[in-house]
């Protein structure tokens, strides 16, 4: 199905294996630095589907290296960090998860990341193919 890049550092570290669901999914799970380094990233971006980003800066050149980008989950409260405008030029729907409980917040991203729903809808479409 889909790549999933994850550059948040607490993701999957509460009650529930979210790299296991998204693996049971059909999905792959790639790890990257959570202070979003673009040389570190480039890689990883180039291949990814899907970015649950941590804290760190999620640039137009972040984007830009991501050309098969479907969608930005933030993962935590805020989107303060993403150059949305840069986001939405490019036509990626950029979501977050402000949600206090460890294992509900990671949820809601992998929720958002694998079924992503409007206005990101066709993130599912895009990931099944």
């Amino acid at each position: 199905m889909g790549v999933i890049l994850v550059t948040s550092r607490s993701f999957s570290d509460g009650d529930l294996d979210l790299v296991g669901r998204a693996a049971q999914a059909g999905h792959r799970i790639l790890r990257g630095p959570a202070h979003h380094d673009l040389d570190e990233l480039r890689v990883l971006l180039h291949g990814a589907d899907a970015w649950i980003a941590g804290t760190g800066p999620v640039t137009d050149a972040h984007l830009a290296a991501g050309p098969k980008l479907k969608v930005v989950a933030r993962y935590g409260v805020g989107t303060e960090a993403v150059d949305l405008a840069a986001a939405r030029e490019r036509g990626i729907p950029v979501t977050n998860t402000p949600v206090s409980l460890r294992s509900r917040r990671e949820e809601s991203t992998m929720t958002t990341a694998t079924t992503a729903p409007k206005p990101a809808g066709r993130v599912t479409r895009v990931l099944a193919r």
